[in-house]
């Protein structure tokens, strides 16, 4: 598996639950776009209800679908860099661009991976507010063209999973649900396994639910689609690596789920620019 590097924010409890898992499910992979769930990035915009970097994002997103579909969506696709020296020259960034949160992910065979130098959005042309004054540049960034007069810091725009390399990280995840979620360590532990097995079981996802024409809400949900699934269920029963039998134990025979209601979010499409990008992105 080709070898990448990203921060990974473990203070986040969603983000926590998916490193712990192991295994980095993009929005898209298993889904077709547009009925797909959003990246943690977007759902970090809507729920932080940033409409101006949503609306830039969106410019972004409009060039890409116009006239570069090929390449990944930054709204469904998960960062990535080529080297973990590519960490110091994002530094500036700020959020989770933090040495902490580095980790190596190891790329599973037919990942789509876009390559895309960040400096075209960094040195993009804004107005006071924060507000793209033009996006002439985004074909140049879509291209995947260094931006020019800097040192290109490449960044991987994947559609598919990644493993998740090494132990530190995973524990300090592992530390801060047990913390906040002490009732949920069974079904944690269930996806851990699920994730050696090939399933996407316990992972968690972002997904829009248009409630009327202009209004949405944003939440997120366990994947069990492999809960009833008797080859999956077979699997699971004669894995064979290390389980944490104290936290299976928890619970009996009946299992919690998280409660990440408090990270989702309730909000209103009323510009006609932003509301087609959110046409049919959606759950059924």
């Amino acid at each position: 598996m080709r070898s990448v590097f990203a921060c990974i924010d473990i203070e986040h409890p969603v983000v926590a639950w998916a490193a712990y898992r192991g295994i980095l499910v993009s929005a898209q992979s298993g889904h077709k776009y547009p009925q797909c769930p959003v990246s943690v990035m977007m759902a970090g915009m809507l729920k932080s209800k940033n409409s101006i970097r949503l609306r830039n994002e969106l410019a972004i997103e409009m060039a890409r679908q116009l006239r570069h579909s090929e390449c990944v969506s930054r709204l469904t696709g998960m960062y990535s860099f080529e080297d973990s020296a590519a960490l110091n020259s994002a530094a500036d960034w700020g959020n989770h661009f933090r040495p902490e949160y580095l980790a190596e992910l190891g790329l599973f065979p037919g990942a789509t991976i876009s390559r895309h130098d960040a400096n075209w959005i960094t040195f993009a042309p804004f107005d006071e507010m924060g507000v793209l004054m033009s996006i002439d540049w985004a074909d140049a960034y879509w291209a995947g063209e260094p931006f020019p007069g800097r040192t290109p810091i490449w960044e991987l725009i994947v559609n598919g999973r990644a493993a998740v390399y090494g132990t530190d990280l995973r524990e300090r995840a592992y530390a801060k649900l047990r913390s906040e979620f002490p009732s949920c360590v069974s079904i944690l532990e269930v996806g851990r396994i699920a994730a050696c097995i090939g399933s996407d079981l316990g992972q968690t996802s972002a997904w829009l639910t248009q409630i009327s024409e202009t209004e949405y809400s944003l939440d997120y949900h366990l994947d069990m689609r492999d809960a009833d699934n008797p080859e999956f269920l077979q699997r699971l029963a004669k894995f064979g690596g290390p389980k944490n039998h104290a936290d299976l134990a928890v619970g009996g025979s009946t299992f919690t789920v998280p409660d990440f209601r408090p990270f989702g979010e309730c909000f209103s499409i009323a510009e006609p620019f932003t509301k087609q990008f959110f046409v049919g992105m959606h759950a059924n």
